[in-house]
């Protein structure tokens, strides 16, 4: 086992990994949290098992770990992402390279910072509105609307909003696959975005930080006329936009406008990778992206095209 205990957290993460399965050919592990009782630790809970392929040993774990940068960094709750520094301790070496850690050996404390300090902190914030409109022939159309906000730091968050009506007999449930109400005679609309960090690594191994923004939004319409039959209609427009934070590109995105983003490292040229897909009833329709500055084409699968905007 390996333990992480954060001061001041309720609980220590343990890392628990079991002996090699010569006749699975894998390496089982578990997360758990454990909790102190006086000189004792107790285990409160545990993930559900994960199976490595191949032999894997507590110390391949860690070293990964650490290169990945899990090793030293850690999200304390209402404050934000700690990284703290093993420089001058017998764990790296002086180039900063994992050299390993002691069995029955308790490390630290060490120094650190604050890399990603909380200034909203929303775990989760939900307003649900809900109302009933009466129709002309005494019929009643329910109507639902819900908002949502998660923000656990300043700069990365996912919100969306969600509009639904339809008549009574015929709203039948909201979809957890698409976040809305459908049925037969249900409309429904979503508005999603989202704003997430993401670690990429190039030929060499080497890890770099992307900010990715995401946005979607979903139109479910019933009673639309195709074909000359009325139909369900599920559309969407899909966005992505991703970039890595730098000084030689222009800004990217919604989220940091006043910010400037870096080349990416394929291709040095374009800091900024932005698209948006159409898609109709499951099918890719269509694709936006902006291939001049400020010129924003729309292409779709029959081959043709239009400029949106000027």
């Amino acid at each position: 086992i390996f333990d992480k205990e954060i001061r001041g957290e309720e609980y220590i993460s343990r890392i628990r990994l079991y002996p090699y399965d010569s006749g699975e050919g894998s390496t089982r592990s578990q997360a758990c949290d454990v909790s102190r009782s006086g000189s004792s630790r107790v285990v409160e809970r545990c993930s559900e098992p994960l199976d490595f392929a191949g032999e894997v040993l507590i110390g391949d774990l860690l070293k990964n770990n650490y290169e990945a940068g899990t090793l030293t960094s850690e999200a304390v709750v209402a404050n934000g992402n700690y990284t703290f520094d093993l420089s001058g301790t017998d764990i790296v070496d002086g180039n900063g390279n994992f050299v390993g850690l002691t069995p029955d050996t308790e490390y630290g404390p060490f120094d650190g910072t604050f890399e990603s300090s909380i200034k909203m902190g929303i775990d989760r914030m939900t307003i649900s509105l809900s109302s009933i409109l009466e129709n002309g022939d005494e019929s009643s159309i329910p109507v639902a609307a819900e908002f949502s906000l998660q923000r656990r730091v300043d700069d990365l968050f996912t919100a969306s909003l969600g509009y639904s009506y339809g008549e009574e007999d015929d709203y039948d449930f909201i979809s957890d696959a698409i976040g809305i109400g459908v049925g037969g005679d249900a409309q429904a609309f979503l508005l999603e975005y989202a704003v997430t960090e993401e670690e990429l690594a190039n030929e060499n191994d080497e890890l770099s930080t992307i900010e990715v923004e995401r946005g979607s939004w979903t139109i479910y319409r019933t009673g639309v006329t195709l074909g000359g039959d009325e139909q369900s209609v599920l559309s969407q427009i899909v966005t992505r936009t991703e970039y890595e934070q730098g000084d030689e590109e222009e800004a990217c995105g919604l989220n940091d406008r006043n910010k400037l983003s870096a080349a990416t490292p394929d291709d040095p040229d374009e800091g900024c990778d932005a698209v948006a897909y159409l898609t109709v009833r499951g099918a890719l329709v269509g694709t936006i992206r902006e291939e001049r500055e400020n010129v924003f084409v729309a292409r779709f699968v029959d081959g043709t095209w239009m400029i949106i905007g000027d």
